[in-house]
């Protein structure tokens, strides 16, 4: 799970998107130890996880 590092956020989000990312996280505590959190648990886990999927479907 590569979702949290700063190169696939990039490459997911852009440039513009991961600055203001980026930014958030340096500026919001709370914001910076979640973030952080959920990290070490990826890094934790990850010869345990492959992928999330979310599939929806917008009824008429």
């Amino acid at each position: 799970m590569h979702l949290l590092r700063p190169r696939r956020v990039i490459q997911d989000e852009g440039i513009l998107a991961a600055l203001r990312l980026a930014k958030n996280i340096l500026l919001d505590g709370p914001a910076r130890r979640r973030v952080l959190a959920m990290r070490k648990v990826f890094e934790r886990y990850r010869n345990n996880l492959n992928a999330i999927f979310i599939i929806a479907r917008k009824t008429e």
